[in-house]
Order: C-alpha cells, then structure tokens, then sequence
C-alpha cells in the first residue's frame, strides 16, 4: 500500500474508530450500575450482565479497527523500509 493509500484508509479507520468508541462510551454509561437499590433481583443482574457484555463488545469493535490501522501503517512502513535498503 502506498503512503497516499495508507492515508486514505487511514482516515476512513480512524473515522471509523471514533463512532465506534463514541458507541463504546454509551454502552459503558450505565446509569443502573451506580443507581443504589435496595435488593437486586435476578432479573435485573441477567440485565446488568447483558449490558456489560454489548459493552464489551462495542470496545472490542475499537481493538480490531485501531488494530487493523495499525497493522496496515506497519507493513506500510516496513515495506517502503525494505524498498530503500
């Protein structure tokens, strides 16, 4: 991939990245986790577990765009390296 190339896919990754982050950040703002209760039933922690998984997922959405960029600037920059030695 060329410089001009990386940069491009770059800019759609890190654009990408960010609403995935911005949609990370909204599924970890969990207004019943810090909500005192008086008991907490089964229900509601089969709800807290759930909400707590797609909010994990949502952040593992990040890891692979910010990872996929990073692999891409690295074997972009390894590549031009190798071409200059």
């Amino acid at each position: 991939m060329t410089k001009d190339e990386l940069h491009e896919r770059g800019n759609k990754l890190v654009t990408e990245a960010r609403v995935a982050a911005v949609d990370a950040v909204r599924a970890s703002m969990l207004t019943e986790f810090i909500e005192k209760h008086k008991t907490v039933d089964v229900q509601q922690l089969k709800r807290w577990r759930g909400r707590a998984r797609d909010a994990l997922g949502a952040w593992q959405r990040v890891d692979e765009i910010v990872s996929e960029l990073l692999r891409e600037v690295e074997k972009t920059y390894e590549s031009e390296k190798a071409s200059h030695d």
